[in-house]
């Protein structure tokens, strides 16, 4: 045999060898690899729909937040029972002679809280008779309204008598404010109306 063709059965054999080995070694690792990177896309495409995710449930979070503050400040509360001397303090204003001159309170009987539908709740009248200014008066019916407990104003009435003596001072009211303070007693308690 002549070299040429040794060198080229030689080159053929060694051809064919690399081709062999790659069959066995190098395409079923190519293969793996190409296995790995469709899988890695995969574990990526789902880590940034999970970062979507976790960026949507910190946005629900905090709206869920935000909803709470927002019961919290537009709605009031609806205790198991009137407290009564704590609304009283809670509405008493300063008896100073110069914008209220008098000032009583009296409660009456708890009575059924109309509601247009079978309700549990239950309402304490509480009436306020007061000899001050209008300021005052006016003062007295917005606590009653911005307290955290649930208050109905369910009448006002005002009587300005003026005096030619006192012309030149501010007038004093006489007023009658009825109160409601609305309660949700525990079950069998509201029973017996």
């Amino acid at each position: 045999m002549s070299s040429n063709r040794q060198i080229w059965i030689g080159a053929i054999g060694l051809l064919v060898l690399v081709a062999a080995m790659a069959r066995l070694f190098i395409w079923p690792g190519y293969q793996e690899a190409s296995a790995i990177r469709r899988e890695l896309n995969v574990l990526k495409a789902k880590m940034n729909s999970l970062h979507d995710a976790n960026l949507q449930v910190q946005k629900l979070s905090q709206e869920v937040t935000a909803m709470r503050a927002e019961v919290a400040r537009r709605y009031k509360s609806i205790p198991p029972a009137p407290d009564i001397e704590e609304l009283i303090r809670k509405l008493s204003l300063p008896v100073d002679n110069v914008s209220v001159m008098d000032q009583a309170f009296s409660t009456g009987s708890p009575e059924d809280v109309n509601l247009g539908a079978a309700s549990e709740l239950r309402a304490m009248p509480v009436k306020v008779e007061m000899s001050a200014t209008f300021e005052s008066i006016f003062a007295l019916i917005r606590a009653a309204e911005s307290m955290e407990q649930l208050m109905r104003v369910s009448s006002v009435k005002v009587i300005c008598k003026r005096d030619e003596k006192t012309s030149d001072t501010l007038p004093m009211l006489n007023a009658s404010v009825g109160l409601e303070a609305i309660y949700d007693p525990p079950a069998g308690e509201g029973e017996g109306k």
